[in-house]
């Protein structure tokens, strides 16, 4: 399982090589990567915002989620989870922080949120295949 291979990848701000390490927003570009799905280096934000754009799971297709975090009064995310399993409102994600310092799996209630506002999205994953490519399910 890919989500297996990255844990214990080194967190560092602004990473975006598994070799050296990775951030947040690096650690859910390359899940695609590694998936075969070529998306660009971005941000949180920008995740959010260029991808990740549905507020519930497509009716067709895969069902790939991430978490958005936002601290209360900013204008946009500072933070990305990439989920790999979901009941209700408690999602198991893959993830990257600066205290823990390594990728690993954590567990979060988004009706918990620490002052911060935390946004299940969903990814149409036929925007991002290669041309000609479909989705089996």
């Amino acid at each position: 399982m890919i989500a297996m291979r990255m844990r214990g990848i080194k967190y560092e701000y602004g990473g975006q090589d598994p070799n050296q390490s990775l951030d947040c927003s690096g650690l859910v570009v390359q899940m695609f990567r590694e998936l075969g799905l070529p998306i660009e280096d971005m941000t949180a934000g920008g995740l959010h915002e260029k991808l990740f754009t549905l507020s519930k799971p497509p009716d067709n297709g895969p069902r790939v989620c991430c978490l958005f975090w936002r601290k209360h009064g900013q204008s946009e995310d500072n933070h990305v989870s990439f989920v790999v399993a979901s009941v209700r409102l408690h999602f198991i994600c893959l993830d990257t922080t600066a205290v823990r310092g390594k990728v690993d799996f954590d567990i979060y209630d988004i009706d918990n949120n620490n002052g911060q506002t935390i946004t299940p999205a969903y990814l149409d994953v036929s925007r991002i295949l290669p041309r000609g490519v479909h989705y089996a399910d």
